[in-house]
């Protein structure tokens, strides 16, 4: 048998180092497209928001509206998904409840978003001390149940939707502060700062 050569290493190498680089964005859209439920519930949550923004074209009845002549049916032409105590049409309602759902996940994860970011880069690029510090309030924050800390915020500050976003985010901002510094203090170790 004849003595096969092997292929040199130099044109594995020209062709990795020709090969442009991948952005965090490129590698998430792929990442994205080969997972299905991701995709799956993306276009879930884009049909939702779009019913939300068309709400008042495609809600059957005033949410409000108040008809005593049919409370408490079940489903049916007329009402699809039923009325409630008060003969109020439920799929207007639920339909109207998307804009108040999304919202409040819009905004509370805004305030998160924007706390866990400022406070994980500022322990990761703050110094000892300041890291320390950042991180400890982290651990104090995970010490308390999230559903008591968001109701104990939403009653001091009063309970309008706004403080209920704020509630939400100065709960929540811990996991990506951790994020943050850790995605941080990696980078520094790899390019040797």
């Amino acid at each position: 048998m004849p003595d096969r050569a092997r292929p040199s290493a130099a044109p594995l190498e020209e062709t990795l180092s020709a090969a442009p680089p991948h952005s965090p964005w490129t590698d998430a859209y792929r990442r994205l497209a080969r997972n299905r439920m991701a995709r799956a519930s993306l276009v879930f949550i884009g049909a939702l928001a779009l019913m939300a923004l068309l709400a008042p074209l495609i809600a059957p009845y005033d949410p409000t509206l108040q008809d005593y002549s049919v409370v408490q049916t079940g489903p049916s032409w007329q009402h699809l998904f039923g009325t409630d105590a008060l003969g109020r049409d439920q799929l207007s309602r639920v339909i109207y409840g998307a804009r108040t759902s999304l919202t409040v996940g819009l905004f509370a994860q805004a305030i998160v978003l924007g706390l866990g970011l400022a406070l994980g880069s500022l322990a990761a690029l703050g110094g000892r001390r300041l890291d320390n510090l950042v991180m400890r309030c982290t651990d104090i924050m995970y010490a308390f149940p999230d559903l008591l800390f968001i109701i104990l915020i939403a009653a001091v500050l009063g309970s309008n939707i706004y403080n209920i976003f704020l509630a939400i985010g100065l709960v929540h901002w811990t996991d990506t502060a951790r994020l943050v510094r850790g995605q941080d203090r990696e980078f520094d170790a790899v390019s040797g700062h």
